[in-house]
């Protein structure tokens, strides 16, 4: 996302309130779009709609928090797998077969999305009115939702602020408009079918912005790892291999941020409205919201540490090349300082945003979730740097510290009746991995050559 990065930071180096209001709302939608659209939504639907929805709010956010939460926990490696190959084709300027490649690999997501989310539906024992429309919207949301990740994942590596803020408000303006139309003739299953309608319209006007600026190519067969539509499984197989850690990467990361909700809703949580649908109000709706104030951090991370980062790599990289020992080193050297220089920015930005949340918030169990999202954006910064360098059985282990720490600090204490607010396992997982993702980025940097010229 480097790209977009530099974008983003000329047009702030214009000045002006105004460029940065824009530059802080894009960065928002890029780094987290689906997430400030649905908190949002649930927001103003609780503020505004809740009489209209007949009490079932609670039904309605377990929908659409299930829907989030298992996207992400079984498509999250492909994700990682997935930018991987964008990279590649971006880098080589075949835009065209990169947008062919998200168009095709959309069916089998797609179709995947419909078979898991079809049957868990026919299994929620509803008791509303427009039962079958409520579980349409439902399975509508999840296949979107999925297909929404792959699309920004892919429009998130071009230059597209604006475009993107001006699709992403058009689709949240929408999605609240189907919601207030479709609630007040079906109730609860016109709000969920609202909510999915703006979902779709986002991946819609998304693919049409793409369709403008380039034809859809079929990408080059050997490296297509799309296993439908003419490429052979064998290809994906390879490429899943060669790039397991990546993979694993990508999947335990994601496994680490939600282990800990799946074990409370399992143990603590109380099912919603008799359907096999568990929350655990007092810590489910607390993460929800602290995760959104990753954004300062995040948006600092794509226009600053990022680009800097990505600067200084490039640098040493080309020092490496063509420099001579003297030079690759100090190229080395600067690369370890804007590193850290970079870590300490944006955690003193984080850090600055968390403790004055904390101060203000009046909730145990939310002061320590905002530490945790603390060390939690940490983590993810650390992470993406070892990808940058191609240390991804390092990110790896990274990702698998996240989440053991996290399914054991959850599972032992609930399981032996010992007391620990609800956020600890998260915040002690995410604090371990950042400890063991520094050491090992600093080791790293330290042999970068070696790393590089010996491929080991």
């Amino acid at each position: 996302m480097a790209g977009i990065g530099f974008e983003l930071r000329r047009v702030i180096n214009k000045g002006g309130l105004g460029s940065f209001f824009q530059i802080a709302m894009s960065g928002a939608m890029i780094v987290a779009g689906p997430w400030i659209l649905s908190i949002i939504t649930i927001t103003l639907i609780q503020t505004f709609l809740i009489q209209a929805l007949d009490g079932e709010l609670e039904l309605f956010m377990g929908v659409v928090i299930y829907c989030y939460a298992f996207s992400l926990f079984l498509f999250g490696g492909f994700h990682y797998l997935f930018t991987r190959r964008m990279s590649d084709l971006l880098y080589n300027k075949k835009e065209g077969q990169a947008f062919g490649y998200v168009l095709r690999l959309c069916i089998p997501v797609s179709l995947i999305s419909i078979l898991i989310s079809l049957p868990a539906t026919l299994l929620l024992n509803l008791d509303i009115e427009h039962a079958a429309l409520f579980r349409i919207s439902a399975v509508v949301i999840f296949t979107v939702v999925n297909c929404l990740w792959i699309v920004m994942l892919f429009v998130s590596v071009l230059k597209w602020y604006l475009k993107i803020l001006i699709v992403y408000t058009s689709g949240l303006g929408s999605s609240l408009i189907f919601i207030y139309l479709f609630s007040k003739s079906f109730g609860l299953s016109g709000a969920l079918l609202g909510f999915a309608a703006g979902h779709l319209l986002i991946v819609l006007l998304l693919l049409v912005l793409c369709r403008m600026s380039w034809k859809p190519e079929k990408p080059d067969p050997p490296h297509d790892i799309v296993s439908i539509a003419g490429a052979p499984a064998e290809n994906f197989r390879r490429y899943l291999l060669k790039h397991r850690y990546l993979f694993g990467a990508g999947l335990l990361y994601y496994w680490g941020i939600w282990i800990d909700k799946f074990v409370f809703w399992v143990i603590s949580g109380e099912n919603v409205s008799g359907t096999f649908i568990r929350l655990f109000g007092i810590y489910d709706i607390p993460v929800y919201i602290a995760n959104l104030t990753m954004i300062p951090g995040l948006i600092f991370f794509v226009i600053y540490s990022e680009t800097e980062f990505y600067t200084a790599l490039r640098r040493f990289l080309f020092r490496l090349s063509r420099g001579r020992y003297s030079d690759i080193l100090k190229a080395k050297r600067r690369l370890g300082t804007v590193t850290l220089t970079s870590i300490k920015e944006q955690s003193m930005l984080q850090g600055a945003v968390t403790v004055i949340l904390i101060i203000l918030s009046n909730s145990a169990i939310m002061r320590l979730t905002l530490a945790a999202v603390f060390f939690h954006l940490l983590l993810l910064t650390l992470m993406n740097y070892l990808f940058y360098i191609e240390k991804y059985k390092d990110a790896f282990l990274c990702s698998g510290i996240f989440f053991g720490f996290n399914a054991i600090a959850a599972v032992i204490p609930a399981v032996c009746g010992i007391e620990l607010l609800p956020g600890f396992s998260y915040m002690f997982s995410a604090a371990a991995a950042s400890g063991a993702a520094v050491f090992l980025l600093k080791k790293a940097i330290s042999k970068l050559e070696r790393h590089i010229l010996t491929k080991k």
